[in-house]
Parts: structure tokens; sequence; C-alpha cells
């Protein structure tokens, strides 16, 4: 007969359940963006959807006399999507506009046009995706380096939807790698304060 103790897997870890991260409680910081703290704090404080990095490696097929194998090749970083919610006091998008006079100047109202760094290390910057136990600890951090932005759409304007307006990011890195904290609560009881 089957009791309340009886969660988990049996042969495994018979009465413990871990609680599962959560997709809404999260943070991104931008590091170095425009050359500007405020920069990165606007844009942080705008975030409402961001991806997570994606790894993937080339594979090298070794050829021998009647067989393959594969190995590693190299790897390389997906680009990462980041949704930005526009502000009627303009905030978000000057932020995103003075990294891009960093990067190219393209969109600004002063000149010279069309001009661009000539190191890659004078526009990048970083960010850290952080994931959050719902108040302020951190559980597992992402930091992400040499980051700039492929692509920017400004979103639409439409008389029929009241939603809001957003920005779609889409950032290109060089390398990422996580940092995890150590959970250190609990009995590893899913039941809690179990009455035995």
């Amino acid at each position: 007969m089957a009791t309340i103790n009886d969660f988990g897997i049996a042969g495994l870890d018979q009465g413990m359940i871990l609680h599962p991260k959560h997709k809404n409680r999260w943070r991104v910081e931008f590091v170095n963006l425009a050359q500007e703290p405020d920069s990165g704090r606007v844009l942080s404080l705008n975030a409402s959807k961001t991806d997570l990095p994606h790894l993937s490696k080339q594979e090298v097929a070794i050829h021998r006399y009647n067989s393959t194998v594969y190995v590693a090749g190299k790897h390389e970083w997906s680009e990462l999507n980041i949704t930005i919610d526009d502000n009627v006091s303009n905030d978000a998008i000057r932020a995103i506009q003075a990294q891009e006079q960093l990067t190219q100047h393209i969109i600004g109202v002063e000149g010279p046009w069309l001009a661009a760094k000539p190191e890659a290390s004078l526009y990048k910057f970083g960010m850290k995706i952080i994931s959050l136990d719902g108040g302020t600890a951190e559980l597992a951090t992402w930091h992400i380096e040499g980051c700039w932005f492929k692509s920017i759409n400004w979103g639409s304007l439409d008389y029929s939807d009241s939603g809001a307006v957003a920005i779609d990011l889409t950032v290109r890195y060089d390398h990422a790698y996580q940092t995890i904290a150590t959970y250190s609560g609990g009995q590893g009881r899913a039941t809690g304060g179990m009455a035995t």
C-alpha cells in the first residue's frame, strides 16, 4: 500500500522531490553596455524574455578501413534572443542606440556616418543571466562574454492592438560559462514537516 511518503522514484531517492526552477524568476544584467552603467541597468529593468545559451559542436568523421568514428570538433554558441519592453520615457531605446553608436554609427543624429570602431573590444559588452529562487538568492548564473547586437527589431504599431511595444534583440557572443550556487536547504523530503 502506498503512503504519503512514497514520492520520488523507487530505488533512487524515495520521498525526495526537488522544487524546479521557475522560468519567470530571473534577471539579466548587461555589463559595460554603451560603456555607461545606467544603460545596462535600464535594459535589465525592461527585459521581459530571454533565451539561455545553447552550445553545439561540429562532428568530425574519422574514416578507417571498414568503419567511421566521430569526434568532437569546434564548438559554437548559438545566438540569444532577448525581448525588451519599450517605455514612454524612451530609456530602453536610448540605451540600445548608445550601444549601436559604439558599434557603427548608423542611427544617431550626429556624425560621422557609418563610422565603425577599429577593434571589437571597444564595442562588445558582457551579460549575466541569473536564475533566482523567487527572492534575491541566486541559483545559477550564466556569464556571457563578447556580446554585440546582431539584429534589432524595433517592433510594430497597430491601431487594433493595445498591447505594449516590444523590441526584439538578437545577441551574438563569443563565449559563455555557468556558475552554480550550492543548495543548502530542506530535509530532502517532499512533505516537509512530517508527523513521524
